[in-house]
């Protein structure tokens, strides 16, 4: 999927999940983060991020805060799947499934609670919705460090 000069041969979304990871990562910074690493740096990147939004109620925060976030999200999605690959490395095909069952309904469960916040919280609904985020983060690094402690 990458070059030897760094650069994409194809769209990233063509791109198997491990190719997808690399291109992620932080180009010289973060190549020896393994994925469980990056389960846990990235979304603490987000979550300070969504913090800084919540606090700074600016329109250049969004712009800042859209890009920071928007680099890290992509790349936790490949490392889960990975990650959790690597617990059932016979059925890593029902492992992957199974990723993408619990992303379709964590989607599904989040943008329903936010469409609820957003008709009943009136003018405070955005900053309420941040709230949700990083909560939602912040559980998801909690497991990470848990899967961490644990793997070993």
């Amino acid at each position: 999927c990458l070059r030897n000069d760094g650069f994409l041969r194809y769209p990233v979304f063509l791109c198997t999940g491990e190719q997808r990871l690399r291109f992620w990562q932080l180009p010289s910074l973060l190549k020896s983060l393994k994925e469980i690493d990056i389960l846990i740096l990235y979304p603490a990147i987000s979550t300070v991020m969504l913090g800084l939004c919540f606090l700074i109620q600016a329109p250049w925060i969004c712009l800042i805060g859209g890009f920071v976030i928007g680099y890290a999200a992509p790349a936790v999605y490949p490392a889960g799947d990975l990650t959790t690959a690597t617990f059932f490395p016979e059925n890593k095909g029902t492992a992957t499934s199974m990723v993408m069952i619990a992303s379709s309904i964590a989607n599904y469960t989040i943008i329903s609670l936010a469409s609820y916040i957003t008709k009943t919280g009136g003018a405070a609904a955005p900053r309420m919705i941040l709230l949700l985020n990083m909560g939602v983060t912040i559980v998801g690094i909690l497991l990470a460090l848990y899967v961490k402690k644990n793997k070993k």
